[in-house]
């Protein structure tokens, strides 16, 4: 009758005393409300709220304390909360196993922070082998909020007792606590592909939130979970046409975190839901969605177009992250930007990037150099902000690769002198070092270098070696380095996916080994796997002539 009042009269609410409570309503609290009457003794609500705040003494009263709270359409402050956990944390190892869970639960549902409580509801829980469905859901919840890490000792015991708990949720229990588990540091591979197996079954019937949610957390945990992908790419299928741009954007992301490559039948329908819904994206959407069809290796002209189009257009600011994302995305697709998207890039850079890390800073710099975008402002505030970011001692070995490409580049490519900003970066980096690791080599790999070092010996041309590392940045097949001439065997991942277009930074890296005045030849997996095997040295013999026929042309006195 009190709240019917309120709503029906506004004029009623009184303004001189707020009470330090919260209305609960289906486990969820909303902001203090005020006193509706003034008169506390003819308000039953606030009754447990008052023996709450009162101090506890035993252990029956502790129970009644958090059994009323537990009960009670009023929640108090989170002061008063913790002076009941406070008061609680003594009495804990003489109340009953439901209390505990009580007390846990509630914890949970009030968003409790108090580590002192939790660490001692913590030992009773490991102590008594409290170990239920509830538990476990109610501590991998709490883990999560308040980032705690089990020690090593408990770790064990934990995902033990999760295990026999997986085996006994249903389908829609496993889909809801799959996200929780997946994204704890200790989460168990095996655990976590026995949730997703449950959670398979109903795929089907899942909301589209519930299906990206899912996704969004196989891949965030790097699970080997392929077959899972591939069911959830035949629903998505299915639900691609009414799905919103933020679930197509989550999807597109997770299956390129994951590094799983659906059929393309599935990521062509993925891009041409994405195209139509483009006009409907904010930033994010447009970066990510941009971003994924990338580590796809995925050109789609139509969509990139539409990107390019719809990002000229915002008014909404952009994020460091965002710029170098967008510039990264097309540098590695090699797609040039409009002349309308390249102004809005560069308007935004000296806006956007000062607040950003040097992740992209060496990004943004690498792509300019990628997409041959010199703008001789533009380069000297990319090599100030690195040297900035460098000082902080905030960069890793891939930061110092790209700047050191990006120093090449502009030295060897810029219609202009490189800039004093950009010579101090170059010195800078050379205090340094960059070891470069060991290059695992596939089979076809030793298959190129066999026959290599068999053309080499018959036309006397020097010895081959391999993995020789050029500038601390680019680290060679194999070569002959008196005649310095290169030999790449390129795989598929230096290619557009079923193309032979190369991707951006395999260009990039060519144009800078051949203004180092290398010659660089090229040997493309598809060919090689289709050239029979005695032809192979003709193939090699071929490519070695052209490589060393273009550097004539470009260097006569080579």
């Amino acid at each position: 009758a009190a709240l019917r009042s309120l709503l029906l009269f506004p004029a009623l609410r009184p303004t001189r005393a707020v009470l330090p409570v919260r209305c609960m309503n289906s486990r969820r609290w909303s902001d203090d409300i005020p006193d509706m009457d003034g008169n506390e003794r003819e308000r039953p609500l606030v009754k447990p709220i008052r023996q709450a705040t009162r101090t506890l003494s035993t252990p029956q009263e502790v129970t009644n304390a958090w059994k009323d709270l537990d009960s009670s359409f009023l929640l108090p402050s989170a002061d008063v909360l913790h002076k009941l956990g406070r008061e609680t944390i003594p009495h804990l190892p003489t109340l009953n196993d439901s209390t505990i869970e009580r007390v846990l639960d509630l914890f949970d549902r009030t968003k409790l922070s108090s580590v002192p409580l939790f660490l001692s509801l913590l030992d009773q829980v490991f102590h008594r082998r409290l170990f239920s469905k509830q538990v476990c859901t109610v501590l991998l919840h709490t883990f999560l909020r308040l980032r705690f890490v089990l020690p090593d000792s408990r770790q064990t015991v934990f995902n033990d007792a999760l295990h026999d708990v997986f085996h006994q949720l249903t389908p829609e229990e496993a889909i809801e606590l799959f996200p929780y588990y997946a994204q704890l540091r200790t989460a168990r591979p095996s655990l976590g592909l026995a949730l997703l197996d449950a959670s398979a079954s109903l795929l089907p019937h899942t909301s589209n939130f519930a299906l990206c949610r899912l996704l969004s957390a196989a891949s965030l945990a790097h699970l080997d979970a392929r077959e899972f992908y591939q069911d959830a790419a035949r629903e998505l299928l299915v639900r691609l046409p009414k799905m919103n741009e933020s679930e197509v954007a989550s999807v597109a992301v997770s299956y390129a975190r994951a590094k799983i490559y659906p059929r393309n039948n599935f990521l062509h329908a993925l891009a041409a839901r994405a195209e139509q819904l483009v006009p409907q994206c904010d930033l994010e959407c447009l970066s990510n969605i941009l971003h994924s069809f990338c580590v796809f290796r995925q050109c789609h002209v139509s969509l990139v177009a539409a990107i390019d189009a719809a990002l000229v257009a915002t008014e909404e600011q952009s994020s460091p992250y965002i710029l170098a994302s967008v510039f990264w995305a097309l540098a590695t697709l090699n797609r040039a930007p409009s002349p309308a998207l390249q102004t809005w890039l560069f308007a935004a850079v000296p806006v956007v990037l000062p607040d950003g890390s040097i992740q992209d800073v060496s990004s943004v710099a690498w792509a300019l150099a990628a997409l041959r975008l010199y703008h001789e402002p533009l380069v000297s505030l990319l090599s100030e902000l690195a040297m900035d970011l460098i000082h902080a001692g905030k960069f890793s070995g891939v930061d110092i690769r790209q700047l050191t490409t990006f120093y090449l580049a502009v030295k060897l490519e810029a219609p202009f002198d490189v800039p004093p900003s950009l010579a101090r970066l170059a010195t800078m980096l050379q205090k340094y070092p960059n070891p470069l690791g060991p290059t695992h080599f596939s089979q076809f790999h030793l298959e190129v270098l066999q026959v290599v070092q068999s053309v080499a010996r018959r036309r006397g041309l020097g010895e081959i070696k391999s993995e020789v590392g050029v500038e601390s940045t680019f680290v060679l097949d194999m070569a002959i380095v008196g005649l310095k001439l290169a030999v790449e065997a390129h795989g598929p991942w230096h290619y557009l996916e079923n193309s032979s277009i190369p991707l951006g930074r395999t260009l990039l890296r060519t144009r800078i080994l051949q203004g180092l005045g290398w010659a660089v030849g090229t040997i493309d997996q598809r060919a090689w796997v289709e050239t029979p095997p005695a032809e192979r040295e003709l193939l090699v013999e071929s490519t070695i002539d052209a490589a060393l026929l273009q550097r004539s042309k470009h260097s006569p006195g080579s």
